[in-house]
């Protein structure tokens, strides 16, 4: 018992200095040499640069929602959207009867009373015309096609405001002549179906000014809520107040917008920018819907993190900055210090796409998968007054040699793939710090780890 208790402290004192022992199979840091250690960094210093970019024309599509007005922007011009649309006729075999006689006739449009852009009080000049061309479903058109009517086939001009409906719906009433709707009455070969009255009446170009001297306004139009649409009312036989209405839905339904631009008058660093000197996009950034302008931006320096070391990416952030210091009246999304009459709403989000080798767009590959696509973002940061883009993957792809780097276009549309394309849906306008500003340039933060190549 005695040489037990003085073996078990002995034991205890061997097993102690065996857990103490160094183990040489694991590698400190202190021997490992430097260059085989994982190196987690983040950068901010990378160059960005972009400037302002007109598009040539933009594809326009058979939506819901559409645009008509003229606005007198003081930031970027004059625009004049117009609407071009065919009227539906929903019933076969459709008769007026005999002896009715035309009390109005005009083309009744739902606006929403927020979506705008302007003064919403504004009188503005619409002017009807009648189409030389059918319009075709399968067919997409570009906003410049201003030459689908008849010069001559002028049905109606009328300066008018916004009213309202007995339901409280705010509408654009826009009067068509009374002896067209007539002639459209006692045309009963027409109205045998809705094939034979576009074949005969192949629908309306509606053209818009604004009053000299005023900023104008353009509403946007819900084209197919069932106040909508081409109205003809009469008084029957009887004398009794009746009404039919063409519609500007259906099969056969094609509705569509142009725009007339000019930037004479708009403020000189966008013209410059639009004009092509692209050293203007130092001083601000200028992004508009609806076909105006876009930006192009590129972060050249990218590919020379991956020039030593293999480089894994966390996260990629593209930042752009409102400025609204120097451009204190754009729309501030969630504000209630906006008026409610005039109105210049920035975008709830943009989309920021790449760009090939010839100048044509291709999505980043953080957009192509829902995933992925969460993370993107491309939505508006209103506490830091910025939009954000992460593209890890595509800029892990460049960094790899996968993808070339070409740049970047930044536009006005949803940020989500499947609906990128559809840029006739947005009106909305911001102005950006250019790569010039101290503090809000446009910025790249990327999160990475270097591992040295083999």
């Amino acid at each position: 018992m005695l040489k037990l208790k003085i073996l078990l402290p002995l034991l205890a004192l061997l097993l102690l200095f065996a857990a103490c022992k160094k183990d040489t199979s694991i590698v400190a840091n202190n021997v490992q040499p430097s260059d085989d250690i994982l190196n987690a960094g983040i950068t901010n210093t990378l160059l960005v640069r972009a400037y302002t970019k007109k598009y040539n024309s933009l594809a326009c599509y058979n939506g819901r929602y559409k645009f008509i007005g003229s606005n007198n922007d003081p930031y970027m011009g004059y625009m004049n959207v117009g609407l071009c649309m065919n009227a539906n006729l929903n019933s076969a075999n459709w008769n007026f009867g005999t002896g009715n006689k035309v009390s109005t006739c005009e083309i009744i449009l739902v606006i929403n009373s927020v979506d705008f852009c302007g003064d919403k009080t504004a009188l503005n000049t619409y002017s009807v015309f009648t189409l030389d061309s059918a319009l075709s479903t399968s067919r997409v058109y570009l906003n410049n096609n201003e030459n689908l009517h008849n010069k001559n086939g002028l049905i109606g001009t009328t300066a008018l405001r916004f009213s309202s409906l007995n339901s409280g719906k705010l509408v654009l009433r826009i009067p068509v002549d009374t002896a067209f709707a007539a002639k459209i009455m006692h045309d009963t070969l027409a109205l045998k179906d809705n094939d034979a009255f576009l074949a005969k009446y192949k629908g309306f170009y509606v053209k818009t000014s604004a009053a000299a001297n005023t900023q104008g306004t353009i509403f946007k139009c819900d084209m197919e809520d069932d106040d909508s649409g081409f109205f003809i009312s009469y008084k029957d036989k009887k004398d009794s107040s009746q009404y039919f209405r063409f519609s500007f839905t259906g099969n056969s339904a094609v509705k569509f917008n142009t725009v007339n631009y000019a930037y004479t008058n708009a403020n000189t660093n966008f013209k410059n920018q639009m004009d092509g000197d692209t050293s203007a996009g130092a001083g601000n950034l200028f992004l508009k819907g609806m076909g105006t302008s876009k930006l192009r931006l590129y972060i050249p320096t990218l590919k020379n993190l991956s020039d030593s070391f293999n480089v894994a990416v966390n996260r990629a952030e593209v930042s752009l900055y409102v400025d609204f210091a120097n451009f204190p009246d754009q729309g501030k999304i969630d504000d209630a210090g906006l008026t409610d009459n005039i109105r210049y709403n920035i975008p709830t989000q943009l989309s920021l796409i790449a760009c090939d080798s010839i100048g044509n767009e291709n999505y980043v590959i953080d957009q192509m998968t829902s995933t992925d696509a969460a993370r993107y973002d491309g939505g508006y940061d209103k506490d830091n007054k910025r939009y954000v883009f992460n593209i890890a993957r595509h800029a892990q792809a460049i960094l790899s040699g996968k993808k070339k780097n070409y740049g970047f276009y930044v536009v006005v549309a949803n940020p989500d793939f499947r609906y990128t394309i559809l840029r006739d849906n947005y009106i909305d306008r911001v102005v950006l710090a250019g790569f010039g500003h101290p503090t809000l340039n446009p910025k790249l933060v990327l999160n990475y780890i270097k591992i040295k190549n083999p």
